[in-house]
């Protein structure tokens, strides 16, 4: 948890998830008076990820399926006169939902491998601006849910 106290190299690093394979055996502390811990995130269930609960998209992405039929990405959703200022997404198409973009995991908070992608997509969308709920999920398996923006993420299974 970060507190006022929390240093800039452990700001950093917050929220940095490691497949539990790939977790070093001990966190060091980062600088001689470093006060900050590691905690082992919690993961999710699939089905309990967004409101359409067994229905929603971290159970057909983690059955193996592709998004379903109503998302569309930013550059298709945009060519239908999409504008992410205006809100309009509703009003441009009845698809209405944006996701399937590659997502870049700049912070690295994300596990990293050797090829692998990982895409986002939207979830508990229900018009106008988009919300800071996401399923982040990959081309090797993995999925993770952020309900604040990429600020957090958690497993799921």
């Amino acid at each position: 948890m970060l507190s006022p106290s929390t240093c800039k190299p452990c700001f950093d690093l917050h929220g940095k998830l490691y497949l539990p394979e790939d977790a070093p055996p001990r966190f060091p502390k980062l600088h001689e008076n470093c006060a900050c811990t590691v905690v082992w995130s919690e993961s999710v269930k699939k089905g309990t990820c967004t409101f359409e609960g067994e229905k929603g998209i971290d159970v057909t992405l983690l059955n193996g399926n592709s998004l379903p039929k109503q998302y569309l990405t930013k550059k298709e959703a945009k060519k239908l006169g999409w504008n992410p200022s205006v809100m309009n997404l509703q009003q441009v198409t009845d698809k209405g939902i944006i996701g399937g973009d590659i997502y870049r995991n700049k912070e690295g908070k994300l596990p990293s491998a050797d090829g692998r992608i990982w895409y986002e997509a939207d979830i508990n969308y229900t018009g106008g601006m988009r919300n800071s709920s996401r399923i982040l999920y990959s081309n090797d398996g993995l999925a993770f849910v952020t309900y604040d923006h990429y600020f957090t993420f958690n497993q799921i299974f």
